[in-house]
């Protein structure tokens, strides 16, 4: 996954060049180069480093955050501002299924993917979540997350879970070997908490502003690749 990426480029990195515990308050173009301001944690002063060029790699949200000199076109800052934060402030949700690992998980059974869009809810993307494949595999899964402003999420745990159970057995139906009852299904929620973190706290828009995506009601779900 993404951490493979990381780790492969941090391994081309003198270890003493990664630099961490620090927030990047002023980037500056000074004398051919760039002048980078950062607050280290624990220290009142801040640390100046020096370099060719800067990679900003921040969500966007939180690289308009950064100081800019020369400054950022206005333009180019209210687009940054209005760019959500992914998975900023969303519910998790893993499904796991009691069938055993070595069956076909029946939504594949059905030539289904696993793999839904919805703006019904209350989970508006679903993955297939199985661990591993074949032989290899330990668990049945379905995941996917309640986005940051639905009502579902105030609900309690019992009512989450009957209604994203309900959800799934919609999109995908449910296991249909008659010699087996209904498998036990066990449901989990992650809340993220990016959303009480100052640098990633989700900032609310005018939903009149004309700056979202327009909303479907549709549910869509793929197909399994034959």
């Amino acid at each position: 996954g993404t951490g493979a990426l990381i780790r492969a480029l941090q391994e081309q990195l003198p270890t003493e060049k990664i630099l961490l515990g620090r927030e990047v308050l002023k980037i500056e173009e000074k004398d051919g180069g760039v002048e980078v301001s950062a607050a280290v944690a624990g220290e009142d002063q801040s640390t100046r480093l020096y370099a060719k060029r800067v990679l900003v790699t921040l969500p966007p949200r939180l690289a308009a955050r950064v100081h800019y000199s020369p400054q950022l076109p206005s333009s180019v800052l209210e687009v940054m501002h209005r760019t959500p934060t992914w998975m900023g402030n969303a519910m998790k949700v893993v499904v796991g299924y009691d069938l055993p690992p070595s069956s076909v998980p029946f939504w594949r059974q059905k030539q289904l993917a696993g793999y839904a869009i919805s703006e019904r809810g209350p989970c508006q993307q679903i993955h297939d979540h199985c661990s591993g494949e074949g032989v290899s595999m330990r668990r049945h899964a379905l995941f996917g997350w309640v986005d940051e402003d639905d009502p579902v999420k105030s609900l309690s745990k019992e009512e989450r879970r009957l209604r994203v159970l309900e959800q799934l057995a919609q999109l995908f139906g449910e296991a249909d070997d008659p010699n087996r009852p209904t498998p036990r299904r066990r449901c989990l929620f992650i809340r993220s908490r990016t959303g009480r973190r100052t640098l990633t706290r989700i900032i609310r828009l005018n939903p009149r502003s004309g700056s979202g995506t327009t909303r479907a009601t549709a549910t869509r779900r793929s197909r399994r690749p034959r």
